[in-house]
C-alpha cells in the first residue's frame, strides 16, 4: 500500500512565506496603531528627517545661486555681443556713407571746374577711383585710354602723373616724388617763373631769382611745356626759403588738397 504525502513545493513555500510575512506586518502595524505607538514613531521619523530636508533645501539654494549668476551673466554677455555687432554694422554703414559723400563732393568739384573752363576737354577726361594709397594706384588703365605721363588731378589741382599704366589700373607719381626727370615749369600769379619738383615730402618751386617778388599765398600754375598745358593749378606758396649768398630762393607749395584724403581722381592727356 502506497503512502500519499501532502506538502508544498519549494516555489509554493516561498510564496507562502511572502504572504505570511505581509500578514504579520499588517498585523503589527494594526497593533501599533491601536496602541498609539505608530503616531509616536511617525513623529520621531519626522523630527529626524526634517533637518535633512532643510539641509537639502539649503544645498539646493546654494547650488542654484551660482547657476543663476552664470545664466544672467551669459545672457548679458550675449546682449553685449549683439550690441557690438550692431555698432560695427552701423559704423561700416556710416563709413560707406562718408565715402559716398566725399565722392559726390569730388564729382561736384570736377563738374564745376569743367563748367568754369568751358568744357573744352571734357571728352578727354577720365574719372577713376583710388585703389591704393601705399603705392598710389588708380582704377584706370590702358583699356580706358590711359597712357604713361598722363596728368592726374584731384578737385581741379594737378597732383601728379601716370608713371606706369597697365590694362586695368595705373600707378601714379605724386608731385612730392618728382625728381629732376619730372620737373615742371611753373610760375606765380605775378609771372615769376621757376622749376617745380619734390623732395619726397614737400613740393618745391626752385630756381626762383633772389630778387624776384614772391609772397606767401600767391597762386602757382604751370607755365606750359611739352605734354603739359599752361595755367594748370598747382597750389599756393606757403613759405619761402632764402639762403645767404644764394642767387636763388625756394618757395614751398601747399596744394590745399591731398591724394590721401580723396577717393576719386581725374586723368587727362
Amino acid at each position: 500500500m502506497s503512502v500519499i504525502r501532502l506538502g508544498f513545493s519549494q516555489k509554493n513555500r516561498a510564496q507562502f512565506n511572502i504572504w505570511l510575512g505581509a500578514a504579520v506586518a499588517v498585523f503589527l502595524f494594526a497593533v501599533l496603531e491601536y496602541a498609539g505607538m505608530l503616531g509616536w514613531l511617525r513623529s520621531g521619523l519626522e523630527i529626524g528627517v526634517s533637518p535633512l530636508l532643510q539641509g537639502g533645501a539649503r544645498v539646493v539654494r546654494i547650488v542654484r545661486l551660482p547657476a543663476e549668476w552664470v545664466r544672467v551673466a551669459t545672457r548679458r554677455y550675449t546682449y553685449v555681443l549683439d550690441l557690438e555687432l550692431r555698432y560695427a554694422e552701423g559704423a561700416a554703414q556710416l563709413s560707406e556713407l562718408e565715402k559716398l559723400r566725399q565722392e559726390n563732393a569730388a564729382l561736384r568739384a570736377l563738374l564745376e571746374s569743367e563748367q568754369a573752363s568751358g568744357g573744352s576737354k571734357v571728352r578727354q577726361r577720365r574719372i577713376g577711383s583710388i585703389l591704393s594709397y601705399a603705392q598710389p594706384t588708380i582704377s584706370l588703365g590702358r583699356v580706358d585710354g590711359i597712357q604713361d605721363n598722363y596728368l592726374v588731378f584731384v578737385s581741379g589741382t594737378l597732383i601728379g602723373r601716370v608713371s606706369q599704366a597697365s590694362d586695368h589700373e595705373s600707378q601714379i607719381r605724386l608731385l612730392p616724388a618728382f625728381g629732376d626727370a619730372d620737373v615742371l615749369l611753373a610760375e606765380t600769379e605775378v609771372g615769376v617763373s621757376g622749376l617745380l619738383l619734390g623732395d619726397g615730402r614737400e613740393i618745391l618751386l626752385k630756381e626762383v631769382p633772389i630778387d624776384a617778388s614772391i609772397q606767401v599765398g600767391q597762386r602757382v600754375e604751370t607755365s606750359g611745356q611739352v605734354g603739359v598745358l599752361p595755367h594748370l593749378y598747382l597750389g599756393r606758396i606757403s613759405s619761402i626759403r632764402r639762403e645767404e649768398g644764394s642767387p636763388t630762393q625756394t618757395a614751398i607749395i601747399d596744394q590745399g588738397i591731398s591724394f590721401y584724403r580723396s577717393s576719386i581722381v581725374e586723368v587727362t592727356p
